[in-house]
């Protein structure tokens, strides 16, 4: 997986600016980090994002719409690995729109994480390059 620099700066600095379990979601296509969108009235909590239902439907309807893919995003402390319950929100939300494997990002302090979620209990972290 790929992503411009100028991209992944402006991802460390709007998540910077707030407490751990900020969310929204990223465009991807051809293997690149296209674009993010940041979730701002979904909930949070010291170790909970619930995304805003409303910002899913017109942000991942609005990225599809343009051909590219999508993952989630939060963010967490740098101590704070992707949790188990992370995991299962992906899956959820995979199983409800008929699909089985997907994508989710992890900001941990400022480094960004892509894991690619699968069937069962598949989970790999992917590569990221910064271009």
């Amino acid at each position: 997986m790929r992503i411009k620099q100028e991209l992944y700066d402006e991802i460390r600095r709007v998540f910077r600016y707030g407490a751990s379990e900020k969310g929204g979601v990223l465009g991807i296509r051809d293997g690149e980090i296209i674009s993010c969108h940041l979730d701002r009235k979904g909930g949070r909590g010291i170790d909970f994002y619930k995304p805003d239902p409303q910002f899913l439907r017109e942000n991942v309807g609005a990225i599809q719409q343009n051909g590219s893919g999508f993952s989630f995003i939060h963010s967490h402390p740098v101590d704070w690995p992707l949790s188990y319950s992370d995991i299962s929100y992906v899956r959820e939300f995979l199983k409800l729109n008929h699909r089985t494997t997907g994508h989710t990002a992890l900001l941990r302090g400022e480094e960004l994480e892509i894991y690619q979620i699968g069937p069962d209990e598949a989970v790999t972290q992917n590569r990221l390059e910064v271009i």
